[in-house]
């Protein structure tokens, strides 16, 4: 009997592309930490609060941080990103469906920021 596990859940914060991104300066991977650290988390809270008003507005936000993240090789903060401008720009966007959206990409974000933490203590 074969058991099919779960694909591995990517790192929060791929250290191999960051040393890409970086060009191996150490000095420059922790100011990009440090700036998407404090980007992602005031994103966060603009975007929690456009989902009761703008809607539009928030999926630039998220698009924004999608950006963001993947310059830093945080793909799981990236794909929820992703995940709610899709929801948010459609044609008919639910706001249940944001909302959800929006608590996936805070706990991402969340992880993503815990991992900096330990990285930069």
């Amino acid at each position: 009997m074969t058991v099919n596990a779960a694909p591995p859940m990517a790192p929060a914060i791929d250290l191999v592309h960051l040393a890409r991104q970086s060009l191996g300066d150490e000095g420059l991977e922790a100011e990009l930490l440090g700036l998407f650290d404090r980007q992602s988390a005031a994103s966060v809270r603009e975007i929690a609060a456009g989902l009761r008003a703008d809607l539009a507005g928030s999926a630039r936000l998220a698009h924004k941080l999608r950006g963001s993240a993947l310059a830093v090789g945080a793909s799981r903060v990236a794909e929820a990103a992703a995940n709610l401008e899709a929801l948010c720009e459609g044609a008919r966007p639910q706001t249940a469906d944001c909302a959800q959206a929006q608590a996936a990409l805070a706990d991402a974000v969340a992880d993503a920021r815990r991992a900096i933490a330990a990285l930069t203590a």
